[in-house]
């Protein structure tokens, strides 16, 4: 769908309306400067997950979010991409140690917090650490994980089928402010540079 836009402000009009109107589409946006747009897909299904530096693999069911960025140059579009998964017990943490409402749905909590660690990620708001990386959630606390490649799947055709893989953040679990490292909490609100001696 992306690949089918002309680098003109006409083009790119009809496809954020297009793209609007897809099923499973979560979020159609402009960066600040109205240039960069960012289009969300939502997927349910089984994946299978490796942390790095483990042999093991393994398959849970994931919200899965693919999240496609893009800019209309002279020369033509340019299209970047991403992903984010939240498992099973990524989603009980968050249920479990967030203020959220537990009898409330919890998705739109869940599309909105996956929008976040999208503009986070863009803006290299990353928290790194030896095992993983952090994102700071719009809730207070931080989502936990790692970044790993998958290949394209048919089902993701309509964002990403002209690229090879994609990069997915997968969410390992929630941690609430009591939760987090010093460091890592220092980071989130503010301090940056923060190392421990």
């Amino acid at each position: 769908m992306i690949m089918e836009a002309r680098p003109n402000a006409k083009s790119v009009k009809r496809l954020l309306a297009r793209a609007k109107r897809q099923t499973g589409v979560t979020n159609v946006s402009a960066s600040s400067c109205g240039k960069r747009f960012l289009l969300v897909g939502r997927y349910v299904k089984t994946m299978t997950f490796q942390k790095p530096d483990e042999l093991l693999k393994y398959n849970d069911q994931a919200i899965t979010y693919i999240g496609v960025r893009f800019q209309a140059r002279r020369a033509g579009i340019s299209i970047w991409t991403e992903g984010v998964s939240f498992g099973k017990h990524a989603l009980e943490r968050f249920v479990e140690r967030s203020e959220v409402d537990f009898h409330a749905p919890i998705l739109p909590h869940i599309d909105a917090e996956a929008k976040q660690i999208f503009q986070s990620w863009e803006n290299e708001e990353v928290i790194p650490e030896h095992d993983g990386q952090h994102y700071r959630a719009m809730m207070p606390g931080t989502w936990s994980g790692w970044v790993q490649d998958f290949p394209i799947e048919c089902e993701w055709g309509r964002f990403v089928s002209v690229l090879p893989r994609l990069p997915m953040f997968c969410v390992r679990t929630f941690l609430s402010d009591e939760e987090m490292r010093p460091t890592v909490w220092m980071r989130a609100y503010g301090a940056q540079n923060c190392q421990l001696l």
